[in-house]
């Protein structure tokens, strides 16, 4: 390797470890704030941890790979920081890329750089973890290979692309057309090993999962409801068009662009939003690495060719619009310039936003909240909520929302959290854990083991008092609303009446010398204050369990 070499590299490795750290702080605060989800962190990190005795997934086989360490380590903190740096070292190949096609090291560590700041791929690293997110990496690097003609290390970082996803394989087959379109001098077993690995893989998935295939294609609703392929048109072509911005568009020019017409397809034949949303999601991995090389190419075509610009006129104006995209849409950007209120345009273009200064923040609830999860103990059978992977690994756990209706040995709840109210997917079973958890608290087969600021911990068949109290208090206005209110006795300092109002039942509360005392037997939210005088607040204190 030459000496400029190195200290590109060199450069390039500093950044990509200084983004890797940055996306795994976020990461982590995002973890230890519980506001991360079981989907996907929570499932896969179990599914890598038992890998030799879950069922085999065999659309994402790679993860037989990271088991070996995995299963010394089971950190999912570890799994997240991993991800952050993997992605973040798709610098490396794609530096090695444009040194070949291009021929500049200057544009080429540029080139690099923008993989660091281009927006989709925050949302890869943001979405907890997920194999898929394992694929840009894999493929640049196998591409890498395959330009400097080392033909046998590329299959392999090919094949091992191949197996994170199940639309990797049909990324693989464009890459074959697109070398056939463009008549390049490749070895026939290359093609030839490339087309063989796609469809082992397909067949070994149609035979295990047929289901999965026909979902992937979605040719049942297709068939059922044809306005699919045109439904959210506009919404649709606008994130291919979001995506190729940071680039100049300049992707779009080159046969190479054909490395995205799988996920066009998959975007087209669903209407599943967040296949089409730019921000918080996994799914741009699938896109990233395609961008980028076709955006390579296109550079050498519109400075080569019969156009003859120079790279020096075009690459100042894609820096400049990467930097703004990445202010606008990503979660570092979020955090200077605040446009999850300030800038609400960022936020319907991109139909999300990160809110990270909320999302990474750690409050006195999330630290009672991991004071009761560390009680439970590991393989018990425990109902949770979405936002608590930490109890997935090394439990049996359920998820109320998803339709599980049993009695299981732990319940435990955040009411502070999203997952707390949102329905399920299953209908004609439990909406949600405030319904699971009131039906249970009713039916007397279970008692509260720990509670903590209205958060509580229950265990089946468990009669004594709590181990642990944390009382909850909450103030509110007239006409103002509180969250919720869990199960048990409190006492108001009040000289006039006071009604609560949830949307289910109304409590008229009557002081007497000043004091009053009322009874919640299970949670209430959404609960309205109302004072039948000017008085100002209202504090509302639990006394103790009921």
């Amino acid at each position: 390797m030459q000496k400029q070499t190195k200290i590109d590299i060199i450069i390039l490795s500093a950044f990509t470890i200084l983004f890797s750290i940055l996306s795994s702080i976020i990461s982590y605060l995002k973890y230890i704030s519980f506001n991360d989800s079981v989907y996907d962190l929570g499932v896969s990190s179990a599914l890598i941890k038992n890998a030799l005795t879950s069922p085999v997934a065999y659309h994402k086989l790679i993860y037989f790979l990271i088991f070996p360490v995995y299963h010394f380590f089971p950190s999912q903190v570890g799994l997240m920081v991993f991800q952050d740096f993997f992605i973040c070292a798709g610098s490396i190949p794609l530096y090695f890329i444009s040194r070949r096609v291009i021929d500049d090291r200057k544009y080429s560590v540029i080139i690099s750089l923008l993989w660091l700041l281009y927006f989709p791929l925050s949302g890869v690293q943001w979405f907890d973890f997920h194999f898929m997110a394992l694929f840009p990496t894999l493929f640049l690097a196998g591409f890498a290979f395959f330009v400097y003609g080392k033909y046998r290390e590329s299959l392999i970082l090919m094949f091992l692309a191949g197996i994170t996803d199940l639309l990797a394989p049909f990324i693989l087959i464009f890459l074959v057309i697109i070398l056939i379109i463009k008549k390049s001098k490749v070895p026939k077993y290359y093609l030839y090993s490339i087309i063989f690995t796609v469809a082992a893989i397909i067949i070994l998935v149609f035979t295990q999962y047929p289901s999965y295939i026909l979902g992937l294609l979605n040719l049942y609703s297709l068939y059922a409801n044809p306005a699919i392929l045109y439904a959210s048109l506009n919404r649709k072509i606008l994130y291919f068009v979001l995506a190729g911005i940071p680039l100049g568009l300049i992707s779009f020019t080159v046969p190479e662009a054909l490395l995205i017409v799988p996920y066009i397809g998959l975007v087209f034949v669903h209407n599943y939003t967040p296949y089409f949303q730019p921000v918080l999601y996994q799914y741009p991995a699938l896109i990233a690495s395609g961008m980028f090389i076709s955006f390579i190419y296109g550079l050498k075509r519109i400075s080569s060719g019969k156009l003859k610009v120079k790279i020096k006129h075009i690459m100042p104006a894609v820096v400049a619009i990467t930097v703004i995209t990445w202010l606008l849409f990503t979660p570092y950007g979020n955090l200077i310039t605040n446009n999850n209120s300030g800038i609400q345009y960022a936020n319907e273009i991109s139909m999300g936003n990160y809110d990270t200064h909320s999302a990474i923040t750690y409050t006195l609830e999330d630290g009672e909240l991991n004071s009761m999860i560390v009680k439970i103990p590991e393989g018990s059978s425990v109902a949770i909520q979405n936002n608590m992977p930490q109890l997935v690994q090394s439990y049996n756990y359920v998820l109320p929302c998803n339709g599980y209706n049993g009695s299981p040995q732990y319940i435990i709840t955040d009411p502070y959290s999203v997952w707390f109210y949102n329905v399920g997917i299953a209908p004609n079973t439990y909406t949600n854990t405030l319904t699971f958890v009131n039906e249970k608290l009713s039916s007397g087969n279970y008692g509260i083991l720990y509670e903590e600021s209205g958060m509580i911990l229950m265990e089946r068949g468990y009669a004594g008092k709590p181990i642990k109290f944390i009382p909850y208090k909450a103030s509110a206005r007239n006409n103002s609303i509180i969250n919720f209110i869990p199960p048990g006795n409190y006492s108001i300092q009040s000289n006039v009446n006071i009604t609560l109002i949830s949307s289910s039942e109304t409590y008229n509360i009557v002081p007497d010398n000043g004091h009053a005392y009322f009874q919640i037997t299970k949670y209430i939210t959404g609960v309205r204050v109302e004072f039948n005088s000017n008085m100002s607040v209202a504090f509302i204190q639990k006394n103790y369990i009921i």
